[in-house]
């Protein structure tokens, strides 16, 4: 799907196709909230909290890549803050 030529309603159509195949697959729960309107929360179930240790390797690769970015941009530069915390 091309995000330029999608609806909002084809996008939200895709979103909720996707949050019906990680329900399916048991990685999320759908809890539905009585409300006016009524509104619906999703949440890790406890199989897809076993996911965690792959959410913490990729986000440690996207801040060093973040990090590797700025460092080859002339523009910008490297927070050494941010670089000591990637080493721990």
């Amino acid at each position: 799907m091309n995000f330029e030529e999608s609806s909002p309603a084809s996008l939200k159509k895709c979103s909720r196709n996707n949050l019906e195949s990680l329900e399916e697959a048991g990685l999320i729960e759908r809890r539905v909230i009585p409300d006016k309107p009524p509104k619906v929360e999703y949440s890790l179930s406890e199989y897809g909290n076993t996911l965690e240790p792959l959410f913490n390797v990729l986000n440690h690769w996207g801040l060093m890549h973040r990090v590797r970015t700025m460092n080859s941009h002339p523009i910008h530069q490297a927070n050494t803050e941010e670089l000591s915390q990637l080493d721990s």
